[in-house]
Parts: structure tokens; C-alpha cells; sequence
């Protein structure tokens, strides 16, 4: 037998209400309770169906309007009356089983709701003619454009070399020199032949990445005044035409106002095997290393900064030739412990939080005659011992990910939201945010979520719909 598969949400606004004016007749008539509105626990309605398995026949299995109510002392919902559409009875499920014909004032919306479900397979085909129709339009119109850009290319050829087509010369869509099969630039869209030294090729000098062999892009594109438009560059050292990502590049962009130098490229990464092109920031977070979008399509780039750029940025004074900061992130290369108010070294760090400023260092930390590690403060003030000054950042766990850091008072409060259950101070991806009708909207982790409200311990919208949907139709 098919899946109870559920439609409340598919319905067209005007007969979900009346489908919920129906589930409040029901209740009224049959168990004498009179409800003003429905909501998500205490009273509520949805309509399930069991569709049918004969393609010839759109009448469903089983089509149900469902009354649910929600139990006030645990958090469990369970259907009191199950009004059976195709047989037109009511099914009272608890106290005791039994069954009750449907009121007259609902006959009329249930006609309506068999009719709406009835309909459904009809809706469906339509529907799959549309897309089908809708794709053969694409397939049509993609067709024009390559025969369009087949023609374009023999009046581009005959232009610029003279050739003509002949009766002897290969189909449309191949060159008409060689007869190798024309290739369309990944940007403009242009064909032509791809054949290098090729007269078919004519000025169009289209060219392929060396190693993604599919990937094509013109002359034209290739040297665009704008960076972002080039899908292909050349490598300066092995001169082999590469896709971007497969490139490593230098933005020259020093600082947002004035960049040093267009982006270009230092390098492929086969010549690059020993990663010894470029320099890249000691700041795992800076946004001038590592892997950016910064081409067209959001093409994925490595990104380093070369000799002359690298001169705006700062070195470590101890260890020059592996910490190397750039100009916007200096301030996290030789941060000023606030004890001896010195700019110090990595090695000397103790910690740092992300926002570039750390804590006392590990010399000023060999004076105190305590173990700092201990020592765990987000208090304003340093704690005093013996005349040194130490301050430590505070160290926080998130429960649900169990990310770590030691962060600073202001990160913290940014960074890390407190539960409203259990107090305990989660990242915001561990952070979900639910709407309780008796309290608003709350803040929770995922665990006290799912236990409910964390106010009022109502259940969550989530847990009121999977008991809904495990509830047992079949003895309807």
C-alpha cells in the first residue's frame, strides 16, 4: 500500500481555510467544543491522501481531514477525529472507537476537497507537458544560436582570409580548412577552429587549457582589458595556457583605495612545486591568501603577493623568512601586549583572538608566580600578581560543534549567543531561532529545541509535525 503523503500545504489558501472551517464544524457538532481559531498544538488541522495506483483512475485510496489535538502534560499530538472524505464518516478515535456521520454544514467543503484532490493527476501532466515544452523551446532556441554562430564564423573567415564555402567542404559546424570540429569561447560564445597554425582559425586565435582540454576561450577574451572576464591566462614561466584556477595570481590590490599593479599571474602550480612563488600572509584569515572568488563565474583562485607588493607589508624581525604579514593585516603580525606594552613576536604569543589583539605574553607570564593556565578571566580589569599585570582571554567551547578558542570580551558577546534553556554559550551556526505563539520568537541550541519552547516548554513546530506524520492512519 502507498505512503500517507501530506497536502495542507499544497492547498489553495481560500479552501485550506475552508478545510479548517471544516475541522472546527467537527469539533463543535461531534465533541461539543467551540474553537475560534486553530493553531500548530492544541487544535489542529491537516489533510492527508493515499494516491491512487491506476493511471486511468484519479480517485485516491484514501483521502482524510485530520483533527489533532495536543496533550497539555507531555508533549504528544494525537488525532481525536478523522473525517473520511471518499466514505463521508466521521471516526472518533478516543475515548472509544466509534463513528459519526459528517455534519451537513461540511458536505459541501469535502465535495470541493475531493474534487481539488481528484484533480490532481490532471495537474500534475499538465504540468509535465508544460516543462517538457518549456525544455523543447530551449533546445530550439540553443539550436538557432549555434547555427547563428556557425554562420557567423564563415563570414568572419571570409573577411578576414577570403575563404568561401565550396561544395566540397566540410559540414557546417566544422573548420572549413581541416574539418576539425569548431570550439565556442567560454565567454563571448564565438566558433572557431581550434587547430593551432590552422588558416580557419582566422583572427580568432581560440585556444584550450592544457589540462581541462574542453575549456575554450578566444584571443580576444584572453587579453581583455578587464581581468575578470579572463577565463584563460598564460603561465610566464612554462608559457602553457591554463584555466584561472589552475593559476596563481597577484591582486596588487596593497589597500582598497589605490591597488599597486593589476591583477596578474605569478605562476601555474606546476611550476610552482616547491610553493616557493609569492609570499603569503601568516594570517590564516586574510583575504589576500589561500583560495578566493575573485574571477568571473566566482572561479576558484589561489591567491599570493608577489616581490613588489610584499614590500608594504612587514616581516617578523626574528624570523623573516617565514612570517610575512601584509599592509592590512600588520596589526595582527607585531601586536602590543597589554602588560609590558611591547610589540611582540609569534613565538612569544600566548594567545591571539581573531580580531588581532592577545593577551599577556609568555614573558611577561614567566615573572607571575602562578600558573596562568589556570587562569581564565573575561573580566574588564587584569588580575594583579605579584606587581605583573596578567590578563587572559576567557576560554569557550561550543557544546554543539565543539569549536574552541580564547577570545576577548568584545569577540565573545559577537561572536557566541547564550541558550535560553541551558545558559551555555554556543557558536551562531549551534544557534537556532523558533517562533512560540504563546512567547515569540526564541533562541535555543539544537537539543533544547527539540525538547521544546525554552521558555514556556511548549513543543517546537518541528516535533508537532513528525508526530503528526507517524501518527497510524490505517485503522482510520
Amino acid at each position: 500500500m502507498s505512503q500517507w503523503q501530506p497536502l495542507w500545504d499544497s492547498l489553495p489558501v481560500d479552501l485550506r481555510r475552508k478545510a479548517g472551517q471544516c475541522a472546527k464544524i467537527v469539533w463543535s457538532v461531534i465533541g461539543k467544543v467551540y474553537i475560534n481559531e486553530l493553531d500548530h498544538w492544541w487544535h489542529e488541522a491537516n489533510l492527508s491522501y493515499i494516491p491512487s495506483v491506476s493511471p486511468s483512475d484519479p480517485t485516491p485510496q484514501a483521502l482524510v481531514l485530520n483533527c489533532i489535538e495536543g496533550e497539555p502534560d507531555q508533549p504528544v499530538q494525537k488525532a481525536h477525529y478523522v473525517v473520511d472524505i471518499l466514505r463521508r464518516r466521521v471516526k472518533v478515535c478516543w475515548p472509544e472507537i466509534r463513528y459519526e456521520p459528517i455534519p451537513e454544514q461540511c458536505l459541501e467543503i469535502v465535495d470541493e476537497l475531493e474534487q481539488w484532490v481528484r484533480g490532481i493527476p490532471a495537474r500534475a501532466e499538465a504540468a509535465r507537458r508544460d516543462v517538457a515544452a518549456r525544455m523543447e523551446e530551449i533546445r530550439k532556441k540553443e539550436l538557432e544560436r549555434k547555427l547563428e554562430a556557425f554562420a557567423a564564423y564563415e563570414e568572419r573567415l571570409k573577411t578576414s582570409t577570403g575563404l568561401n564555402r565550396a561544395p566540397t567542404s566540410p559540414p557546417q559546424g566544422c573548420c572549413l580548412v581541416c574539418g576539425v570540429k569548431l570550439e565556442p569561447c567560454k565567454r563571448c560564445g564565438i566558433n572557431s577552429c581550434p587547430k593551432e597554425g590552422c588558416r580557419g582559425g582566422g583572427d580568432d586565435n581560440i585556444r584550450n587549457c592544457a589540462i581541462h582540454t574542453t575549456q575554450f576561450c578566444c584571443g580576444a577574451c584572453r587579453s581583455s582589458a578587464d581581468w575578470r572576464d579572463r577565463h584563460l591566462a598564460t603561465c610566464p614561466h612554462c608559457t602553457r595556457t591554463l584555466c584561472v584556477d589552475d593559476l596563481i595570481w597577484c591582486t596588487g590590490a596593497i589597500n582598497q583605495s589605490s591597488p599597486l599593479h593589476e591583477p596578474k599571474v605569478l605562476s601555474c602550480k606546476s611550476c610552482d612545486a616547491t610553493n616557493t612563488v609569492g609570499r603569503v600572509c601568516a594570517n590564516t584569515g586574510c583575504p589576500k591568501r589561500g583560495l578566493r572568488g575573485f574571477a568571473a563565474e566566482a572561479e576558484t583562485c589561489e591567491i599570493r603577493t608577489c616581490v613588489e607588493c610584499a614590500n608594504h607589508g612587514i616581516e617578523c624581525p626574528r624570523h623573516p623568512d617565514t612570517e610575512w604579514w601584509c599592509n592590512s593585516c600588520s596589526h595582527m603580525g607585531s601586536p602590543i601586549c597589554p602588560t609590558c606594552g611591547e610589540r611582540k613576536c609569534r613565538e612569544d604569543i600566548y594567545s591571539q583572538c581573531d580580531c588581532g589583539t592577545i593577551d599577556s605574553c609568555r614573558t611577561c607570564r614567566s615573572r607571575a608566580r602562578w600558573n596562568p593556565d589556570d587562569f581564565a578571566s573575561d573580566e574588564e580589569e587584569p588580575e594583579y600578581k605579584d606587581t605583573v599585570a596578567i590578563r587572559t582571554f576567557r576560554h569557550i567551547e561550543c557544546p554543539g560543534c565543539y569549536w574552541d578558542a580564547r577570545m576577548c570580551k568584545g569577540c565573545i558577546s559577537k561572536e557566541m549567543t547564550d541558550c535560553d534553556r541551558c545558559c551555555d554559550w554556543y557558536c551562531q551556526e549551534c544557534i537556532e531561532s523558533v517562533t512560540c505563539f504563546d512567547c515569540g520568537e526564541v533562541k535555543g541550541c539544537r537539543g533544547c529545541i527539540e525538547q521544546g519552547c525554552p521558555e514556556c516548554d511548549m513543543p517546537s513546530l518541528r516535533e508537532t509535525w513528525e508526530e503528526a506524520a507517524n501518527y497510524d492512519y490505517d485503522d482510520y
